[in-house]
C-alpha cells in the first residue's frame, strides 16, 4: 500500500512514538500498580487478637544442640536412608536388607543394647528442646536428627531378641513425646507424629502376631501410651506456635535486619565460635537488601505484624480441630489466594508467606498423634480382649470399657474418643469375617467414608483430605504390598 501514511519514513516515526510511549507509559503503571498495592497493604495482615497468643515458656532441663550432636557424633554412622530401611524391615523381616545395613543397625544399638539405652536416658533427663539460641531453621534440623535415631533405633531393637517389649514401646512413646513437643514448634510435632507411628503401628502389628500377650505386659504398654497423651508429655499445638513465633522473631532480629543495614554484618553461626554451622543462615544482600531498605523495613513493624498473625494462629489452635485448620480468618494472601503484603514490611511477608506454606496443616499435627497413641492402646485391649473369650474378637470396642469379675477395664472412654471427630464420638470398629478387624477415624474432612480408603496411602492432596485414618489387623500385610523389595 502506497501514500505519505505508509512510507517508510512514516512507519519509523509512528514505531518511534509507540516505543516513546511504552516508554513513558510502562514506569508511569509500574508506579500506579505500587501506590495501589501499598494502599491494599494497609489492611493485609490481620488484627491482633489480645491475648491469644501466650508467653513463650522454657523447658525446665532443654536438650541443647551441643548434646544432641554429641550423642550422635558418639554413635556409629549411619550410611544407609534410615526410613526406607526401617519400612523394608517392619514389611518383609531382617532378611530384606543387606549386610551393611544390618551391621550398622547392630553397631548403633551396641552390645547389650548400651545406645539404645544411653539414647532413652537422653530423652528422660530433658524436657524438651530450646530455642533460645537457634531459631526455626535449627528446630527443623535438631528435630531430624532425633527422627534418623529413632527410626534406627526401631529397626535395631526389633534385631534384638525379644525386641522392644511392650512396656519398653510405651515408655519410648512418652519419652518422645515430651522431648518433640516442646521447644520444636511445629517442626517438632511433624517428627513427634512419625516417630510415634513407627510405635503405634509396631504395636498393632504385634498384637496380632505375637505368640503370647501376657496381660500385665499389654496394660504396661496402654499405661505408657496413655503417659504419652498427658498434658506434660504431649504439648499443644498452642505451645508450638508460641516457640515458632519466637523463633522467628529471633531470626529477624538477629540475622535479617542486622544484614539489611550494615554491609559489614555476617551470618551469626548459633552453636559458638569455632563450631561447625548446623543450619543455613538467612542471607540478604546486593539489590535486595537495596530495595527493602528503601521500603522501610523495620524491626518494630516486623514484630507488630507477626505478633498479629500468630495470635490469629494461636486463637485457632485453641478451638477443636477442623478442616480449615489453623488459616481460619486470615487474609487470603495467607492461604496462597494473593501475594504478601511486601511493600510495607517485607522481612514480615518473608517469614509470614514461608512459614504459612508449612503450617497449613499444623492443626491436624495433634489430633493425628493423639489417634496414633490411641490405636496403640486399643490394638493391646483388643488382643487381651480375645485372649480372654477363646480367640473372638470384641463386637464393639465398647465392649473393652467393661471391667471384668476383679479386673479394672482395659480402656476407658478417652481412650476410644476419635480426635478428629467433631462430636466427640468414638473411633468406628468393624469386624471383617472372624480373623479381622479394622479401626479408623473421620479423618482430616471429619465425615466417615466406612474406612475404605487410607488416607496414609492416597494418591494425591484431595484424596488424602478425604479419606480416613484406617488400622487393620493385617497391617503387616498390607504394608508388605506397599513397601515392595
Amino acid at each position: 500500500m502506497e501514500g505519505p501514511l505508509f512510507t517508510p519514513e512514516a512507519r519509523r516515526r509512528r514505531r518511534r512514538k509507540v516505543l516513546i510511549a511504552f516508554a513513558i507509559g510502562l514506569p508511569v503503571a509500574m508506579v500506579l500498580c505500587f501506590f495501589k498495592w501499598r494502599a491494599d497493604d494497609l489492611h493485609a495482615w490481620p488484627a491482633l487478637q489480645p491475648g491469644a497468643l501466650p508467653e513463650r515458656t522454657e523447658a525446665a532441663s532443654p536438650l541443647t544442640a551441643e548434646e544432641m550432636f554429641a550423642f550422635l557424633e558418639a554413635m556409629p554412622p549411619a550410611t544407609n536412608a534410615p526410613m526406607r530401611a526401617y519400612a523394608l524391615f517392619q514389611s518383609h523381616g531382617a532378611a530384606a536388607l543387606d549386610t551393611n545395613t544390618l551391621a550398622t543397625l547392630r553397631g548403633r544399638l551396641g552390645a547389650d543394647a548400651a545406645n539404645a539405652v544411653a539414647y532413652h536416658a537422653l530423652l528422660a533427663a530433658h524436657d524438651g528442646f530450646t530455642t533460645n539460641h537457634t531459631g526455626a531453621n535449627l528446630n527443623v534440623r535438631f528435630a531430624a536428627n532425633c527422627r534418623e535415631w529413632a527410626i534406627w533405633l526401631m529397626a535395631a531393637m526389633q534385631l534384638r531378641e525379644g525386641g522392644f517389649s511392650p512396656a519398653d514401646r510405651g515408655r519410648s512413646a512418652a519419652l518422645h513425646a515430651r522431648l518433640l513437643t516442646k521447644g520444636a514448634g511445629l517442626a517438632g510435632h511433624a517428627v513427634a507424629l512419625e516417630i510415634l507411628m513407627l510405635h503405634s503401628r509396631e504395636t498393632v502389628m504385634e498384637s496380632i502376631e505375637a505368640p503370647e500377650y501376657p496381660e500385665a505386659l499389654a496394660r504396661a504398654l496402654i499405661a505408657g501410651f496413655r503417659e504419652a497423651e498427658a498434658p506434660e508429655n504431649l504439648r499443644s499445638i498452642v505451645d508450638a506456635l508460641t516457640d515458632d513465633h519466637a523463633a522467628l522473631l529471633a531470626n529477624a532480629q538477629d540475622q535479617i535486619y542486622p544484614q539489611l543495614f550494615s554491609r559489614e554484618a555476617k551470618p551469626v553461626n548459633r552453636v559458638g565460635e569455632g563450631t561447625t554451622p548446623i543450619y543455613s543462615n538467612f542471607r540478604v544482600g546486593g539489590t535486595t537488601a537495596w530495595l527493602m531498605r528503601r521500603l522501610g523495613a523495620d524491626m518494630e513493624d516486623t514484630r507488630a505484624h507477626l505478633d498479629a498473625l500468630f495470635s490469629v494462629l494461636a486463637a485457632n489452635a485453641e478451638q477443636p480441630y477442623s478442616p480449615t485448620g489453623l488459616l481460619t480468618g486470615l487474609p487470603p494472601w495467607c492461604s496462597g489466594g494473593k501475594r504478601p503484603p511486601w511493600t510495607r514490611d517485607p522481612v514480615g511477608a518473608i517469614l509470614g508467606e514461608g512459614y504459612l506454606r508449612h503450617a497449613r496443616y499444623g492443626a491436624a499435627l495433634e489430633p493425628n498423634i493423639r489417634l496414633e497413641l490411641r490405636a496403640a492402646r486399643i490394638a493391646a485391649a483388643l488382643r487381651v480382649w480375645r485372649d480372654r473369650h477363646q480367640g473372638v474378637w470384641p463386637a464393639a470396642l465398647s465392649d473393652l470399657l467393661k471391667a471384668s469379675e476383679g479386673e479394672e477395664p482395659l480402656l476407658t472412654a478417652a481412650d476410644i474418643a476419635d480426635p478428629f471427630a467433631s462430636d466427640g464420638a468414638a473411633l468406628r470398629y468393624a469386624l471383617d469375617g472372624e480373623k479381622d478387624w479394622r479401626l479408623w477415624s473421620v479423618g482430616l474432612d471429619q465425615k466417615d467414608d466406612g474406612g475404605l480408603q487410607d488416607a496414609m496411602t492416597a494418591e494425591d492432596r484431595k484424596a488424602r483430605e478425604q479419606a480416613d485414618f484406617i488400622f487393620t489387623s493385617h497391617e503387616r500385610l498390607y504394608r508388605k504390598a506397599h513397601t515392595p523389595l
